[in-house]
């Protein structure tokens, strides 16, 4: 149950570095 918790939230915090960096790419090209 805790290795599950754990992995949910490191999808949760890789998704946020995903946004994050597809933000700064957008704002780039502007």
């Amino acid at each position: 149950r805790e290795l599950i918790k754990m992995r949910e939230e490191g999808i949760i915090e890789f998704n946020r570095e995903v946004i994050i960096i597809k933000d700064m790419a957008a704002l780039s090209k502007l």
